[in-house]
């Protein structure tokens, strides 16, 4: 029944489905997801060739690339797409993608120019309210944490306008986003990984929630200490029970059914890897350490890009029409290089080969291939809702 299903899936994916170019173009805005992870893919393969080439001011236009640009274009993705599913909202999204796509476009050419940061900053505000109205009249099902992330994002864009602000700030906001979206998904993923391994599965997977608003709290109070010099001390406190939390959050996946199947595997890789980096942050404010901005690209690398790409491919592959969800190869090997850059990013920092230059290309690589074959498998595949 497994290898059945695999391959049917596997057909699904590579069946015909014929559009004009014009057609294609509005098929992508209407499903945001597809027109704006393609996008976040363009955005992080310029970051890293910037910082690889060394061109102008790459180290300021390499940040804004990913924090901003990559970061913006995958929440736009999302949840253009997820919260009008969650909201049973109906209506055309086109009034919602085009002027995130366009503001973001600004944005990428704004940067050049010094004034990236004005575009990025009316992009928040627009996605945010974007998301309070496709909310507003489903109050009892509201997202509450997502939009409270989106607002805070906003926040600090505008307070960088009179002060400055670590740009790393955003990146625990991101985070605690994650959070919430990560919990909505996994429990698919659990569900899907118990169908798996029994089409007449009688179970359904169920998480402690509790853990979860512990988590998304912690790290929205820690990026907000991160906001005002000093309190070092908690912020050490923060970062440490930010990252004990989710160590404790991996025993729901103790199972032999969740290590065994791929994507519930790399969830849990995900959630050790991003609790044992915010420990290791907590120990470094507290024993006033220097591995602050190593530790933080490997949170920015690991955690947030690759929760990022975990949910670029789920998303991608349960609505494009595939029963049984099985990553491409190239997004399982894309995991391994996501790995290896990470690695090289946070602990070869004595070598610029290794530091830079290595973890660029890796990056450029995953990516270019993202685009590639998910390009292909939207262009081939119509929009589906998953049961």
């Amino acid at each position: 029944m497994s290898n059945f299903c695999k391959n049917y899936s596997m057909k699904i994916l590579k069946k015909e489905y014929i559009l004009t170019k014009k057609e294609l173009m509005r098929d992508f805005f209407i499903h945001p997801m597809r027109i704006f992870f393609l996008l976040s893919g363009v955005f992080a393969v310029i970051g890293a060739l910037l910082l690889l080439l060394k061109i102008g001011d790459y180290i300021l236009w390499h940040q804004f690339f990913f924090l901003q640009l990559f970061c913006g274009s995958a929440f736009a993705g999302f949840l253009l797409s997820a919260i009008p599913d969650w909201m049973h909202y109906t209506r055309s999204l086109l009034p919602f993608s085009i002027p995130c796509f366009i503001l973001l476009m600004l944005a990428s050419i704004g940067v050049f120019f010094g004034v990236g940061e004005i575009f990025m900053l009316l992009f928040w505000v627009f996605l945010c309210l974007s998301c309070v109205f496709l909310t507003c009249k489903k109050s009892n099902s509201y997202p509450f944490g997502v939009i409270l992330s989106l607002f805070l994002i906003a926040f600090v864009n505008i307070v960088s306008f009179y002060h400055f602000m670590n740009p790393i700030v955003v990146v625990h906001f991101y985070i605690a986003s994650i959070v919430i979206i990560g919990f909505r998904v996994s429990l698919v993923l659990g569900q899907l990984a118990l169908n798996r391994s029994n089409p007449l599965n009688p179970y359904i997977f169920l998480l402690n929630p509790i853990f979860k608003n512990i988590s998304y709290i912690s790290f929205v109070l820690l990026g907000i200490s991160e906001m005002f010099a000093g309190f070092t001390i908690l912020k050490g406190f923060l970062a440490l029970g930010a990252g004990l939390i989710m160590i404790g959050r991996i025993y729901e996946w103790h199972h032999r059914v969740f290590l065994t199947t791929h994507y519930t595997f790399l969830y849990y890789c995900l959630l050790l890897g991003t609790g044992i980096f915010y420990l290791l942050l907590g120990i470094n404010y507290l024993g006033d350490l220097h591995y602050y901005y190593s530790l933080l690209h490997g949170i920015t690398i690991w955690s947030l890009v690759g929760f990022v790409f975990l949910i670029f491919n789920i998303a991608s592959l349960r609505h494009s029409s595939q029963a049984y969800l099985n990553f491409p190869k190239s997004s399982k090997i894309g995991f391994i290089i996501l790995f290896f850059a990470m690695c090289a990013r946070v602990f070869l920092t004595s070598w610029e080969l290794f530091y830079i230059a290595f973890p660029s290309f890796l990056m450029i690589a995953l990516f270019i291939t993202f685009i590639i074959v998910f390009y292909n498998i939207y262009k081939n595949n119509a929009f589906s809702i998953p049961d």
